[in-house]
């Protein structure tokens, strides 16, 4: 399938994290979501968007995004 690479906003900018119908409308087209640019806390900002619905993360911090992945599963 199709792949779409999501910049969610860093270092305090408002990304898509604060708008979850982007990312259902993104997904009834059958579009796989990756997201990248994580700069706060991230686990806690890879857990969030694992909830809304991202697939994967491209991660400056693999461990943290490896770790919330199996929380979250």
């Amino acid at each position: 399938g199709y792949w779409l690479l999501v910049n969610h906003g860093n270092y305090g900018n408002i990304g898509y994290g604060d708008r979850p119908d982007f990312y259902s409308r993104a997904r009834d087209t059958g579009l796989n979501l990756l997201a990248y640019d994580y700069r706060g806390n991230p686990l806690r900002e890879y857990l969030q968007f694992y909830r809304l619905g991202i697939d994967g993360v491209f991660s400056d911090f693999p461990d943290h995004a490896v770790f919330a992945r199996r929380l979250f599963d």
